[in-house]
């Protein structure tokens, strides 16, 4: 996940202590995090945009915000998901796959692990993903290169 740091500089050591809290009696519940924290001087201009995480990648973020802010006084956390990514081990049919995503493409696919069918209404409201992106992350997962969901 990337994140914003509110600093005066970019913050040293951010995927290194995501792999230290990852090995301190797994408190990330099972997510291989990485993060990058930025200041807002070296971070992109436009406004964060958030959208509601799976609860297990939920946790694993609050983990970490909870154990960096410990370590960094002074700083404040932006989550941005809507420029991060994440890869997941997926099984389609009988074949197992790994598949490189948006956050947004991650949360919607962990959607339907809970159901198979959901209507575009239903998902904005559960995601909080806004219409343009959802709509835009919806189509490349039905109709791209690979078609992961169908129509």
């Amino acid at each position: 996940g990337s994140l914003r740091g509110g600093g005066a500089a970019p913050a040293p050591g951010s995927t290194a202590d995501a792999k230290r809290l990852a090995k301190a009696n797994d408190p990330l519940g099972g997510v291989d995090l990485s993060v990058n924290v930025l200041t807002t001087g070296f971070w992109p201009t436009q406004t964060a945009v958030t959208c509601k995480l799976p609860d297990q990648v939920a946790r694993a973020a609050d983990a970490f915000r909870r154990y960096y802010l410990s370590n960094h006084n002074g700083r404040r956390l932006t989550y941005q998901t809507n420029m991060g990514t994440a890869d997941l081990r997926a099984v389609f049919g009988a074949k197992r796959h790994e598949v490189s995503v948006t956050t947004y493409q991650m949360v919607l696919l962990l959607m339907f692990n809970e159901k198979a069918v959901y209507t575009v209404k239903e998902l904005r409201q559960a995601t909080g993903i806004p219409p343009n992106d959802l709509r835009r992350n919806l189509l490349a997962l039905a109709m791209g290169k690979y078609n992961v969901l169908l129509k």
